[in-house]
């Protein structure tokens, strides 16, 4: 079967099944390669899906690029071919992207002449839960310090998310975003209307969350997806920073809630930004889900 533009049609929630079936049987490991992400980004990122010889293959139209991620399914030679020359004919200056090593070896085997590319901006952070509930050792000694410190100053309660107090954590997103500069990237832009439509599907989407209460407000919250039955990935935290330490809170009172149940938590990529990946690091991660790309460039 050749792949063609027509075999692709937009993302919907109701689209969530199909995505489920595949990534219980073919479990994932980067967010991209999450429905999670796929809807809760549809504007900044609209996607597309296909289904062929019982793969799934997904198109995400990010602002100035579409790519094509490959195929998700038994191995199979021939329609990855298929599908490597469709991406190229139709995809953008990054025409496939690759949210996990599956094909990454073939490709150098194969294509010797498509260089493939790190993206270090979209490697994802792995940390064993155990580590982050209970923060030991010498190397979290800072951080403990923080976390001593904002216990001094509050007293606060963990709460599971749920209808009873989502409008109260939508407050705080809002007032979260007023509080970010105006000078924003579009993905920086796009992040309180991620959460928001996160927040309004989460039983839809089969998300959790915990939310941080100080007296009568909610001053922090963290939303997450099962990955597979070894990993969980946030997919969002956000804190008001008003109240100092709070993101060091919420990590860890996350990673509490977590434990015993998953053995990895992922918590995604920096996006090249240097103050968040200072913050990823010093968490000290065990690994990464690595990220990689083939540019136009080499094709033309």
């Amino acid at each position: 079967m050749t792949l063609k533009a027509s075999d692709f049609k937009k993302v919907t929630l109701a689209d969530k099944k199909i995505f489920s079936e595949y990534f219980s049987k073919y479990p994932q490991s980067h967010s991209e390669a999450t429905f999670g992400t796929i809807f809760c980004w549809e504007h900044y990122s609209p996607c597309k899906y296909a289904l062929i010889d019982n793969h799934l293959i997904v198109a995400c139209a990010e602002p100035g690029n579409l790519s094509y991620r490959p195929p998700i399914g038994e191995f199979s030679a021939e329609l990855f071919e298929d599908f490597l020359s469709f991406a190229i004919a139709n995809g953008g200056d990054c025409p496939v992207e690759f949210p996990n090593a599956q094909y990454i070896d073939y490709m150098k085997e194969h294509h010797p002449e498509l260089p493939i590319y790190p993206e270090r901006g979209y490697f994802e952070y792995y940390y064993r839960t155990s580590n982050l509930a209970e923060l030991r050792g010498k190397k979290y000694l800072n951080i403990r310090g923080q976390i001593n410190s904002f216990k001094s100053h509050y007293y606060y309660n963990v709460e599971k998310i749920t209808p009873y107090n989502v409008e109260d954590v939508k407050s705080m997103i809002d007032e979260w975003e007023k509080s970010k500069p105006l000078e924003k990237t579009p993905m920086m832009k796009g992040d309180a209307e991620a959460v928001m439509r996160a927040l309004e599907n989460m039983s839809a989407l089969g998300f959790e969350g915990i939310a941080i209460r100080v007296g009568d407000k909610i001053c922090a919250g963290a939303l997450w997806e099962e990955l597979n039955k070894e990993a969980v990935d946030i997919h969002f935290e956000k804190g008001l920073t008003d109240y100092e330490g709070i993101y060091k809170i919420i990590n860890q009172e996350t990673a509490k809630f977590l434990l015993g149940r998953y053995e990895w938590i992922n918590r995604e990529s920096d996006v090249n930004e240097p103050g968040l990946r200072e913050a990823k690091m010093r968490y000290h991660p065990s690994k990464f889900a690595e990220y990689y790309y083939i540019s136009r460039a080499d094709i033309l």
